[in-house]
């Protein structure tokens, strides 16, 4: 029985992986245990950017925290301390050697009193001083072992249908 639910799990987790709006834009996204979201921030095969990662962990994050101030800017020392205790496993999941300069400043900066120091000042090495390894977290590219996952195969869809907006969820692609 135990081995018939841990091929359930992989086979959710999977599903999850490749289809990542099934949980992340899920109405029950924001109420998830942590043990039910760590697992998926885990995969290798996830099929998202990883500044969309960080956009949901934020999220989540914020959500178990709903008396917190929606601007930032108002935040002191206690928010800080709160969200960087809810998100200490998060955050060590978090590829960010796998953004972009530009999605580190606008995304994860203004949060960076979260982020253990050791791990700030290996971003900002890694994006100073050009061939510095990471050492913080994990630091291998997410990707999918396929060519290319479903939220790609649908936007290719989409293009060669000539449509303007998304259409195609990856579950109802057109099959040639």
């Amino acid at each position: 029985a135990h081995e018939s639910c841990e091929k359930l799990r992989e086979f959710i987790l999977a599903t999850i992986s490749s289809d990542p709006e099934l949980l992340f834009k899920s109405a029950n996204f924001l109420s998830l245990d942590e043990s039910l979201l760590i697992p998926v921030l885990r995969r290798d095969d996830l099929d998202m950017a990883e500044d969309e990662v960080w956009e949901q962990v934020i999220k989540w994050g914020l959500a178990q925290h709903p008396s917190f101030s929606a601007n930032i800017r108002d935040w002191g020392t206690e928010e800080f301390q709160s969200l960087t205790s809810t998100l200490q496993e998060c955050i060590q999941l978090v590829r960010f050697f796998q953004m972009s300069s530009s999605d580190l400043y606008d995304k994860v900066w203004p949060f960076k009193a979260i982020l253990p120091p050791e791990l700030e000042d290996d971003i900002v090495r890694c994006h100073l001083k050009p061939g510095s390894k990471p050492t913080f977290g994990v630091n291998t590219p997410r990707g999918n072992s396929t060519l290319a996952g479903h939220q790609q195969m649908s936007r290719i869809a989409d293009w060669i249908d000539r449509k303007d907006s998304l259409t195609y969820s990856g579950v109802d692609l057109p099959i040639v």
